[in-house]
């Protein structure tokens, strides 16, 4: 006959009380931790949300990382060491796609011994940008002309800070 443990939470208290948790086998808890902190997307390092907003306070499984030191490493182990992080230089400041900004950030915010559990990193690269098309004259009359690109100077630099942010902060990456 097998025996469950459960997890108690007592909704009208202030502290979420995990009696048993820790006692659970650690093949178990980062289990629990996979199930909640790795996800099937890659995570983007977009730029964060400006601080003067007011938002109403979250209620996600993000708050099992406050409940003691213990949970808060292996969980952190978990999300840092199996997810896929997206970085690279699209637009300054987006809060929704991977850019410089965001990556400089992230770099000065999250403590060097969690940058260097990453073990995943995706580049999402802007490497030119598109020239306003010209018109052609043809059989069927002007048509437009096939898209002409151009690499500029800024994107090979930021391409230089991503490389050296890389080699820096980020060791032993795929």
């Amino acid at each position: 006959m097998q025996s469950f443990t459960r997890i108690s939470i007592v909704p009208n208290s202030s502290i979420m009380e995990f009696k048993y948790f820790t006692r659970l086998p650690p093949e178990i808890r980062n289990e629990v931790y996979k199930l909640l902190f790795v996800s099937r997307f890659s995570v983007k390092i977009s730029s964060p949300l400006n601080r003067r907003r007011r938002r109403p306070p979250r209620l996600d499984f993000t708050r099992l990382l406050l409940v003691n030191k213990q949970i808060n490493a292996e969980a952190k182990t978990i999300f840092y060491s199996l997810n896929n992080f997206v970085i690279g230089n699209l637009d300054w400041g987006s809060t929704q796609l991977a850019n410089l900004h965001a990556l400089k950030a992230f770099t000065s915010r999250v403590p060097k011994a969690c940058i260097s559990m990453i073990s995943t990193i995706t580049l999402e690269m802007r490497f030119c940008r598109e020239l306003p098309r010209r018109s052609i004259w043809g059989p069927m009359g002007y048509t437009l002309g096939p898209p002409i690109y151009e690499v500029d100077d800024k994107t090979v630099v930021q391409l230089q800070s991503v490389a050296r942010s890389l080699l820096k902060h980020f060791v032993g990456v795929e």
